[in-house]
């Protein structure tokens, strides 16, 4: 083939490469420069693979040799790992996952959004509905971002299908493959970012979180469940960097806990934890059975999210505030002054009651806190059922037939539930250190039916 003809051709295409006149080298070394995050061309089944990094979906891949997953066949769907087999002979590259509602609901988006900004700038609007205005601008203005994006390198990808497909010369169809591998690329990545603006966010999933354990079916064996659960949660907030602070405790007589509170700071620290609400079920031989018979017992754990005084109106005369001795292994005020305090907010019945610190002042600020935690928290899903028409999670009564999931320490596994993931380093879960594991497939499971949820959306 002449020179004069392959410059030709190039300049026929010029308008969809993004300036391919420049040397192939060039192109070459950029394409090994992101090797990592590209395909790679099978020449056996003309195929094109794209590595599946959507964003939204993506958790922490902890493997050893000791810890294995058994997945359910959604929870394989969305592997972060997996790749996406793309067919040449398909009518497009690319898979997408918006619908033709979805889609429509995007344009309306932009549509509102520029109308929006051009309603703003008008000097007749009034300081309220220029706030209000506002407000919903910024609430849209990720949409509107990338799905402005999306529809320009959905056009682009469009434009780079029809050259490769028309383009009889193998020279310029290997440099419209690479314009096109990276337009895929991008088009995925932006695709991830705009399902997850479109997405509800729970603004209290930032929030520091306020940790309840509790005994529950089993005895004496339930309460050192529970103190093992509760010293599990401790080391994982280690791990995780963030501080774990015990509020309240109430002692068995066997080293275990009754039930306990604990304060935990760190970023995002409620958005995680709140996976671990429900009831956790032991099978294993406890220290106190004589026989080497296994038992099964459970324990309930609750996750509030950290409620400011701002966020609840609490009002005096709707507390009833008790003062009693504090009971217990003794110290100098121990069992001697009434520094334990007991706090019902009377009308909805709940009662907190703290005796840990040995001021009485200390001891009422803590009791606060946690009622104010759990009364934001029950407006919390009382909104959330009522935007998402969906039965609010409960913890359940601690019988051993509800339960998310079951630590088995004879067979040395953990097992969700849920999201039928299974770990076989009993050891280290207790110790903190499978814990992301378990929260990062309930988060993905979570995202997964949201996504469902939108694509039904008309």
């Amino acid at each position: 083939m002449s020179y004069s003809f392959v410059m030709k051709s190039i300049g026929s295409f010029q308008s969809i490469l993004f300036g391919l006149n420049k040397s192939f080298s060039k192109n070459t070394k950029r394409m090994i420069r992101r090797n990592d995050a590209i395909r790679s061309i099978s020449s056996s089944s003309s195929s094109l693979y794209i590595q599946n990094s959507f964003k939204s979906l993506e958790y922490q891949n902890l493997s050893s040799s000791s810890s294995s997953f058994q997945n359910n066949s959604d929870h394989q769907q969305y592997q972060p790992n997996r790749k996406i087999q793309i067919e040449t002979s398909n009518s497009s590259f690319f898979e997408s996952k918006i619908s033709e509602p979805l889609r429509n609901k995007i344009k309306e988006t932009i549509s509102r959004y520029e109308l929006l900004n051009e309603t703003l700038s008008s000097p007749s609007i009034d300081g309220r509905k220029s706030k209000e205005l506002a407000k919903e601008l910024g609430n849209i203005s990720d949409t509107h971002y990338y799905g402005t994006q999306w529809f320009k390198l959905n056009k682009q990808v469009t434009e780079y299908e029809k050259a490769l497909k028309e383009e009889q010369d193998e020279t310029l169809k290997e440099l419209i493959k690479e314009e096109l591998q990276s337009s895929l690329e991008s088009l995925q990545n932006n695709e991830s970012e705009l399902i997850s603006s479109m997405i509800d966010k729970d603004p209290a999933d930032e929030r520091d979180a306020i940790l309840e354990v509790r005994a529950g079916a089993g005895g004496d064996e339930a309460s050192l469940f529970a103190q093992d659960m509760l010293n599990m949660y401790e080391k994982y907030c280690g791990e995780k960097g963030w501080n774990f602070r015990l509020l309240s405790s109430s002692a068995s007589g066997v080293n275990g806990i009754k039930e306990a509170s604990a304060s935990i700071k760190g970023e995002g620290a409620f958005g995680r934890l709140r996976h671990e609400t429900g009831v956790h079920r032991v099978q294993r031989v406890p220290t106190t059975e004589t026989m080497g018979r296994t038992h099964t017992s459970t324990m309930t754990v609750a996750v509030l999210p950290v409620a400011q005084e701002a966020d609840v109106q609490i009002h005096e005369r709707d507390l009833r505030i008790d003062v009693y001795r504090s009971s217990g292994a003794g110290g100098q005020h121990v069992n001697t002054t009434e520094s334990a305090v007991r706090i019902t907010h009377i009308p909805t019945g709940t009662v907190v009651a703290i005796q840990d610190e040995r001021s009485q002042l200390m001891n009422k600020d803590k009791a606060m806190q946690v009622l104010r935690s759990r009364l934001f928290e029950v407006e919390r899903r009382r909104l959330m059922d009522e935007r998402n028409s969906q039965r609010s999670s409960q913890i359940g009564s601690g019988e051993r037939n509800e339960r998310i999931r079951t630590y088995n320490f004879s067979q040395g596994r953990v097992t969700d539930h849920r999201s039928s993931v299974s770990v076989h380093d009993i050891t280290g879960m207790m110790e903190g250190l499978h814990l992301d594991e378990f929260i990062d497939s309930m988060i993905t499971q979570e995202l997964k039916q949201a996504i469902e949820n939108l694509q039904k959306q008309k």
